[in-house]
């Protein structure tokens, strides 16, 4: 299996969360591929990076739900490759959260840059109507618990 990955940055910010992210900011976005037949989904993964590079990803046309979420990203992006040669995509927001999708089930894993720790949570099935696989406020609720963060 093969791997093809982008980088490029990008604007964004979530409608329903506020605070400073209900603000547009500005992330590093790295999307990673893995694929059989790499050459198509290579040249369909780098005209994306053209089109969202220096964009507000909130106006992106190809999203599939309305927040611009890792997760949703994954989603959106995986649905616009060439069926049936990508095994999993990724899509990691600088060095804070990485959303894994296969084309069933998506993962959200949250990382912690410079604390050696990473916490995961899949999540199989639909996602909300918003774009978020799952309430990541949660998940920073029990990384408090367990002193993690």
């Amino acid at each position: 299996m093969k791997r093809v990955k982008v980088v490029f940055r990008a604007t964004h910010y979530y409608r329903i969360l506020g605070g400073t992210e209900a603000c547009p900011h500005t992330h590093t976005y790295t999307v990673e591929v893995a694929c059989a037949e790499c050459d198509e989904v290579g040249l369909s993964v780098e005209g994306l990076k053209a089109e969202l590079d220096g964009s507000l990803l909130n106006d992106w046309k190809g999203l599939l739900y309305p927040e611009p979420t890792t997760e949703n990203l994954a989603l959106s992006i995986y649905a616009l490759l060439p069926r049936g040669k990508v095994e999993w995509i990724s899509v990691q927001e600088d060095d804070l959260v990485k959303s894994v999708y296969d084309g069933r089930d998506i993962w959200v894993v949250l990382l912690r840059g410079g604390t050696g720790y990473t916490a995961a949570v899949g999540v199989k099935g639909s996602m909300d109507s918003r774009g978020f696989a799952t309430d990541l406020r949660d998940l920073y609720r029990l990384l408090r618990e367990e002193g993690l963060e």
